[in-house]
């Protein structure tokens, strides 16, 4: 565990108690009692191993709350929790006002234990979830449990996952619990580890409970009769509305008519069970997503579904990617997208289709009027497939987006699809990335570029061309008109012919009312590419008189935590591009990064989304993001995966990482395009490319000193390539000269008993910082710091002893909807302000007053 170097021997005593907000995950700093934070608490975690209490800010748990990999069964840890026989956990649940989740990890714990936590429950009024993740689970536990979903009114999340098999006894207990329970409405048992059994005791208690709306078992061992099981349930309990389960039979459709998305992705879906799927279908007059990709699915499995597109009427959207679907399952798809009406969206990709299968689906699309958006990349198809889809195009109608990137099509496929694009009007993102396209290959596509009007976003990166086929590209584009997205190969382009590019593009994206770049000035420079120093070209801004509105609008999130497109869940770091009008969030509790156009209703997906993990789809509690103008891709810090990663920003399907093995939190780029990670004790800048970096901040371990960080968060670099940094466990904000071996203090860092106490001035005085967060420095080097636990928004301004208010708590109370637990920050070119409200899962701006 890593320690203040400067601290005494009551460090670990000191952190050895970890109660946890909901929304954040703060630990109490050195010899705090626990009172003062049982005012704000509303989730306590025990953990049998964590790295350090300021990890615990740093791991927030509104959703599911970062684990140490390799645990370790055994008694609970002296660090983690100061009495072992969960006293603290019992008196924070029962004193706690705004108490809302129990998460207990990595623990063997006793009956004592137990007892003590389902006692203060029953105190509590707000409770509402348990959550079990790497325990070893008694019969005296899960009697517990069982009590708390008998007595227990408000409750109405029940997690288990990869704990220890439950015997038959305690699965009975919370099996005949939920026959009484009418509160609870997500239930989720992801185990793996051993026979399904009692889980379906659990699921047999369902039949008489009304409330039920989700339920989980992603269960490797059990069997189709376990499915069956379940089906029983899912009949009497009609309201439930989504089920992930391995083996599932899916008769359940025709019963839950409230359904409308079903994903049962990374399940091994045999034979009879897409029997059983495809009866449903047929049936079924709600459903309108199925996600059953990474299922093991084989021809005739394509087959079953094929035959239900034939009857099906609701279904919109289908992801059977990652599958074993050959070219034969694509033809059975093909046959029912042939009389299909309202799929307009299949997802076919990563599969072993051919040239046959990719001439089936070419087929169903002359005839098919619904499809818009067609997904067959990664497959095994080469020219000849090509050349059918190519000769699809020239008669379809309907498709604006086709992927067939990642295939074996060389430059004569790729003349198939250039002299579609001549004759065809509806296609508006086409994307060929990963093929041999080649200079040849690339002539084709500035030829077709000439005359064709519609398309606007062309993905061609990784394509083998070199300067000459981006010569092709670029002449073509001084006619074209409407391509506004051009997604290549940087290596591969001149800084003139990337110049040039940018021009023709340019003038596309104003013509189509796309804002250019800010034009760039001497006096102030804008830097496009990430949190850099925020400076401006607007005379009419002076920053040292400005100030803003004391009440925010919401312009993303605010409907409360979920995963929908108008929802955040437990949202971290942000970057305002201007020049889009777009923020972009690092929306940790659904492992995504979602793009927000300012004054729309919702947002939209652009990397990650497809759940936890560590695939290059995928991202794990991703805590920051920027973006990277020159290669217009986002550049997001993937903290639970221990990677960087840059992500397309345009369409993109997967990322790639750039660096790996790495604590990070936070990210900027300089104008020069370096790279500035922050995480752990220190600030590391890298090249763009490299994988080794150069530590600019910090680096000698957790401390108070002035050459120490104590949990480096977020980063902000200036026009001298200064690092300013958010000294998160020392409460201060800290200033790197450019090549300096230590900081300075810019912000908070109040000390009573001299250095060794400059880690323990955290509060809410003027002169105090707590928990700090996000930045901001304006050309006067005044700093803006979130305040975390403060629940407000500081202005330090240049060599001031103590901040203002800006935003937030100053009366926080008295506001009629008060910001609660603010995370990350940013300015828009005219001044206003930006934060993010983690707690209350929603960005609010805060407007320049007239």
């Amino acid at each position: 565990m890593a320690s203040n170097s400067s601290g005494g021997e009551n460090d670990s005593q000191a952190n050895s108690v970890i109660a946890k907000d909901p929304r954040t995950s703060l630990s109490p700093s050195q010899g705090e009692p626990g009172e003062e934070m049982i005012e704000t608490q509303s989730t306590v975690e025990l953990s049998s191993q964590q790295k350090d209490p300021a990890d615990a800010k740093m791991q927030p748990i509104t959703k599911e709350t970062p684990i140490e990999e390799n645990c370790t069964e055994g008694e609970l840890s002296h660090e983690e929790i100061k009495h072992e026989d969960g006293s603290h956990a019992e008196e924070t649940i029962q004193s706690s006002k705004k108490f809302m989740a129990i998460e207990i990890e990595c623990n063997h714990l006793t009956a004592t234990q137990a007892e003590r936590i389902v006692d203060a429950s029953k105190r509590n009024i707000t409770f509402i979830k348990l959550k079990l993740e790497h325990n070893r689970l008694t019969d005296a536990m899960t009697k517990r449990i069982a009590y708390i979903l008998k007595n227990i009114t408000t409750f109405k999340t029940l997690i288990f996952e990869h704990n220890n098999p439950l015997t038959t006894a305690g699965a009975q207990h919370i099996a005949d619990a939920l026959k009484q329970n009418t509160t609870i409405t997500t239930i989720k048992m992801i185990m793996n580890q051993g026979p399904g059994a009692e889980a379906l005791s659990i699921v047999d208690g369902l039949k008489q409970n009304r409330t039920l709306t989700t339920l989980y078992i992603e269960y490797e061992s059990l069997t189709d009769t376990g499915a069956n099981r379940i089906a029983e349930v899912l009949k009497q309990n009609t309201v439930a509305i989504s089920l992930n389960s391995n083996y599932h039979d899916p008769n359940t459709f025709i019963s839950m008519q409230t359904l409308t998305t079903l994903s049962l992705r990374q399940n091994e879906l045999g034979e009879r069970a897409m029997q059983h799927i495809a009866e449903g279908l047929k049936q079924n007059n709600s459903l309108t997503t199925l996600e059953i990709s990474w299922s093991k699915i084989t021809n005739t499995g394509a087959q079953h579904i094929g035959y239900a597109l034939k009857h099906n009427k609701t279904l919109a959207k289908l992801d059977i990617s990652t599958n074993k679907i050959t070219g034969i399952g694509a033809q059975h798809i093909a046959d029912g997208l042939k009389q299909n009406t309202t799929l307009v969206e299949l997802h076919i990709s990563r599969n072993k289709i051919i040239n046959a299968g990719a001439q089936n689906i070419a087929d169903a699309l002359k005839h098919n009027n619904a499809l818009r958006k067609l997904d067959i990349s990664t497959n095994e198809i080469a020219d000849a497939g090509a050349q059918h889809l190519g000769d699809a195009l020239k008669h379809n109608k309907t498709l604006t987006i086709l992927n067939i990137g990642n295939n074996q099509i060389t430059e004569c496929g790729a003349q198939n699809i250039a002299d579609a694009l001549k004759q065809n009007k509806a296609l508006t993102l086409l994307h060929i990335q990963y093929i041999q396209l080649k200079d040849v290959g690339a002539q084709y596509l500035a030829d077709a570029l000439r005359e064709n009007t519609a398309l606007r976003t062309l993905n061609i990166y990784k394509t083998e061309i070199t300067d000459i086929g981006i010569q092709y590209i670029a002449t073509a584009l001084e006619q074209n008109t409407t391509i506004v997205e051009l997604q290549i190969s940087n290596e591969n382009v001149s800084e003139d012919l990337r110049q040039k590019i940018k021009e023709f593009i340019d003038r596309n994206r104003k013509k189509s009312n796309w804002a250019l770049p800010q034009t760039v000035t001497d006096e102030y420079t804008y830097f496009d590419y990430s949190k850099t120093l925020a400076t401006t070209n607007d005379s009419n801004i002076d920053w040292r008189c400005i100030w803003w509105a004391r009440d925010g609008v919401i312009v993303a999130g605010g409907n409360g935590s979920g995963n929908g497109l108008k929802q955040l869940s437990h949202p971290y770091g942000m970057y305002l591009d201007d020049d889009s009008q777009c923020i972009y969030i690092a929306d940790y509790g659904n492992n995504r990064i979602v793009e927000w156009k300012l004054g729309d209703e919702s947002g939209r997906v652009v990397a990650g989304g497809n759940g936890k993990g560590s695939r290059l789809d995928q991202l794990d509690r991703p805590t920051d993001v920027i973006v990277d103008k020159e290669t217009d891709s986002l550049i997001i810090c993937d903290w639970k995966n221990r990677r960087v990663m840059r992500w397309p920003r345009r369409n993109g399907i997967s990322g790639e990482i750039i660096i790996k093995n790495i604590d990070c939190f936070g990210l900027a780029m300089d104008a020069q395009r370096f790279l500035y990670i922050s995480g752990e004790d220190r600030v590391t800048r890298y090249r763009m490319g490299d994988t080794n970096g150069i530590v600019v901040a910090g680096g000698h371990g957790h401390g108070n000193r002035l050459n120490q960080l104590y949990w480096a968060s977020y980063v902000v670099v200036d026009r001298d390539q200064s690092v300013y940094v958010s000294d998160f466990a020392n409460h201060r904000v800290m200033k790197w000269m450019k090549d300096s071996k230590e900081g300075i203090v810019v912000a908070g860092g109040t000390r009573e008993g001299g250095l060794d106490e400059f880690r323990y001035g955290r509060g809410n005085a003027p002169n105090q910082v707590y928990w700090p967060r996000g930045l901001f420095v304006d050309p006067f080097d005044n700093v803006y710091v979130v305040s975390s636990w403060s629940h407000r928004v500081m202005l330090w301004r240049n060599e001031a002893s103590q901040g203002e208010v800006v935003a937030g708590k100053d009366g926080h109370e008295s506001q009629a909807n008060p910001m609660h637990g603010p995370e990350g920050l940013a300015f828009d070119r005219k001044g206003n302000l930006y934060v993010v409200d983690q707690w209350n899962d929603r960005v609010l701006r805060f407007s320049v007053k007239p």
